[in-house]
């Protein structure tokens, strides 16, 4: 169905890991959103991990650091372990569109009935 772009288990469970051996050691969760796993759009840096925002011309492009919202969000205790698909964004409204296609991951489909989006 197209919807996932990479999927990060191994990285997401060393930062679980981590949150748990946080909370045994102080008792106190990290943050409001504590070993919550979270996915988040391919046009977010994340460090080491591929960003191509749904383009070819972006694509063997690392990240050498994360957005902030990522930071952010790691910081209130989030476990992100996936990343989404996402039309490219040539005019800055593609992203409101109610289907996802791009060159590099294709069509995103219902996975209940794929001739849907």
């Amino acid at each position: 169905v197209n919807c996932l772009t990479e999927i990060f288990v191994e990285r997401a469970l060393a930062r679980a890991t981590e949150l748990d051996e946080a909370l045994k050691k102080t008792g106190k969760v990290v943050g409001p959103l504590h070993g919550l796993p979270i996915s988040l759009k391919d046009q977010l840096c994340i460090k080491g991990l591929e960003t191509t925002m749904g383009y070819i011309s972006l694509d063997r492009n690392y990240a050498e650091k994360n957005a902030v919202l990522v930071d952010i969000l790691e910081e209130c205790g989030a476990v992100p372990f996936v990343r989404t698909n996402l039309p490219p964004n040539a005019d800055g409204s593609a992203i409101c569109w109610p289907e996802t296609f791009n060159n590099i991951f294709g069509r995103t489909t219902n996975p209940y009935n794929r001739s849907l989006t």
